[in-house]
C-alpha cells in the first residue's frame, strides 16, 4: 500500500467493509475476497474499469445490474506479460517510468536459481556483467 501511495494513487485501508469508497475511474481489487471485489466495483465510477488481481476461489455474486447501468468493465485473470513487455521496455528506455520505485530484488542470471527460490515479491533478473 505504501508503494501504491508513493506512486500517487488513493489507497484505502479498511478494518471492515464499507458499502463503498469514493468513486475512481480505475479501481484495483487485491483482497481475493468477495466483499473486497464488491467494494471495488461499487467504488468504480461510471464508465470505469475495475481490475481484480486476486484469485477468487469461491463463486462470487456480482452486482451485474449496477455494473451494466454504470457501464463498468471488470477485468480479471492472469496477466499476459509477454504482450505488454515491449511497451514497458520502451517506456523504461525512454525514462518515462522507473522500475526501481517498486523496490525490486535484483539478481544476475548466475544468481537466478537461488533468487527464484527466495520468494521475492518483485524479482528482476539482470544479465551477468561482462
Amino acid at each position: 500500500m505504501r508503494r501504491a501511495e508513493a506512486l500517487g494513487t488513493d489507497v484505502h485501508a479498511v478494518q471492515r467493509w464499507p458499502e463503498r469508497l469514493p468513486n475512481h475511474p480505475v479501481t484495483v481489487e487485491c483482497t481475493s475476497t468477495a466483499d473486497g471485489l464488491r467494494l471495488a466495483i461499487a467504488s468504480t465510477e461510471a464508465g470505469g474499469i475495475c481490475t481484480a488481481i486476486g484469485m477468487q476461489l469461491d463463486d462470487v455474486r456480482l452486482p451485474l445490474w449496477t455494473m451494466y447501468m454504470k457501464g463498468i468493465t471488470l477485468h480479471t485473470g492472469r496477466t499476459q506479460g509477454a504482450s505488454q513487455l515491449r511497451p514497458v521496455l520502451d517506456a523504461i528506455a525512454a525514462e518515462r517510468i522507473d522500475p526501481d520505485v517498486l523496490d525490486p530484488t535484483k539478481a544476475t542470471w548466475t544468481e537466478a536459481p537461488k533468487a527464484l527460490l527466495s520468494n521475492a515479491l518483485k524479482l528482476v533478473l539482470q544479465r551477468d556483467p561482462a
